[in-house]
C-alpha cells in the first residue's frame, strides 16, 4: 500500500477486551517497522470524521440550509450531523470489530501517515479530532459576547 507517498506493508491486529487496534507499518524504503496503537475511542473518532465528511459532501446546500435553521433555533454550535452517531460509528459500535467489515478497516488504514517527531519517523492517524461535548458547547455558548 502507498502510505504518505511511500510503499509500506500494513498489518493490523485487533484485541477485543480491552479493545486495542495495533497497526504495524513496514516502511520498505527505510526498512523500518513503525507501530501505532489505537483504542476504541480513537477508532470511533476516525470513523466519525469520515461520517461527517460524507454527510457534508452528500448535499452541501441542504447541509448549509439545515445547519442555518438549527443555528437560528438552538444556537451557533448545533449542526445537522450528530457526532459519533453516523453509519460507520454505529456499525462499529454494533459489531465491536473492524475485522469483519473491510470498508471500516479501510477508513482507519486510509487515515494513516508517516510523520516526524523529535527527529524520528512515526506513524500517525491524521484525521483524528475530538468533537465538542454538549457540556462544552453550552459553556462555549455562555461565554459568547453579543455586540
Amino acid at each position: 500500500r502507498i502510505l504518505a507517498g511511500k510503499h509500506a506493508v500494513i498489518t493490523v491486529h485487533e484485541v477485543k477486551d480491552p479493545y486495542i487496534l495495533r497497526i504495524v507499518a513496514f516502511d520498505t524504503e527505510v526498512g523500518r517497522e513503525l507501530v501505532l496503537y489505537l483504542n476504541k475511542r480513537d477508532v470511533l473518532l476516525l470513523l466519525d470524521t469520515r461520517d461527517s465528511e460524507i454527510a457534508a459532501q452528500a448535499s452541501p446546500d441542504a447541509w448549509a440550509a439545515a445547519s442555518l435553521r438549527e443555528m437560528e433555533q438552538d444556537g451557533p454550535h448545533q449542526t445537522v450531523y450528530k457526532h459519533l452517531e453516523g453509519p460507520s460509528t454505529m456499525r462499529f459500535r454494533t459489531m465491536h470489530t473492524l475485522a469483519e467489515d473491510a470498508p471500516l478497516l479501510d477508513v482507519i488504514v486510509s487515515s494513516l501517515s508517516f510523520s516526524v517527531w523529535q527527529g524520528h519517523q512515526i506513524l500517525v492517524a491524521s484525521e483524528m479530532r475530538v468533537p465538542m461535548s454538549s457540556h462544552q458547547q453550552q459553556e462555549h455558548r455562555g461565554t459568547q459576547t453579543i455586540s
